[in-house]
């Protein structure tokens, strides 16, 4: 993940300050959002969070996942900063007039960054759910369970999960091996920045 410089982070906190104040005197405002996200936060509402995001129809996203990502953000202050700063300036990158605005971006495209995004869509703003595609590697033949799905990998040893919002996921396995059959479990977190086509391992160990 690609961290904000202490430079970029400090002007987005401090804009944050001041687009709450303005763009929360417009209920149509992009800013708006941001505060509502950051009250999901605060408030521990996962649910909130999961009724008022939109995912795509093909994307894994539960209210669970909602949950998880209110506890991390809540248990990690620096990503929940970085989070936070990246949702400010896309509210402003859509709610400031002209080009002052761009001064604050602090990516080269604002909106195409951050596991949340500001989106505007049939002429409303909304805050939309990162896609994230899937692929896990391990060893060629291993049977792998997975959201309640079992899959086989190939000669690669690679399994496509599909289309995954962010949240925390389990997986685990079994392979055959000549000395028998080995198990391995493992977990990751979806909550890249920048890199949405991610590869996650699962590793058979022997003694």
């Amino acid at each position: 993940m690609k961290k904000l410089t202490q430079y970029s982070l400090g002007m987005a906190l401090i804009f944050m300050t001041f687009v709450f104040i303005v763009g929360c005197s417009n209920e149509d405002s992009a800013t708006m959002l941001v505060s509502e996200f950051r009250d999901y936060i605060e408030k521990d509402d996962g649910e909130g969070l999961y009724e008022n995001s939109v995912a795509d129809d093909d994307v894994y996203w539960t209210v669970d996942d909602a949950a998880n990502v209110v506890t991390m953000l809540n248990d990690n202050d620096d990503e929940n900063a970085e989070l936070m700063g990246v949702l400010a300036a896309q509210g402003q990158h859509y709610d400031a007039d002209g080009d002052k605005n761009k001064a604050y971006d602090l990516y080269d495209d604002v909106t195409k960054v951050s596991p949340f995004y500001i989106d505007k869509e049939e002429g409303e703003y909304i805050i939309r759910v990162r896609t994230y595609d899937v692929t896990l590697v391990t060893e060629p033949g291993a049977e792998v369970e997975f959201l309640d799905d079992t899959y086989t990998a190939n000669d690669d040893g690679e399994i496509y999960l599909g289309k995954l919002g962010p949240g925390h996921y389990e997986v685990k396995g079994t392979v055959e091996t000549e000395d028998g059959e080995l198990e391995a479990d493992d977990s990751f977190f979806m909550f890249d920045f920048e890199t949405f086509t991610q590869t996650e391992f699962l590793n058979f160990e022997t003694e």
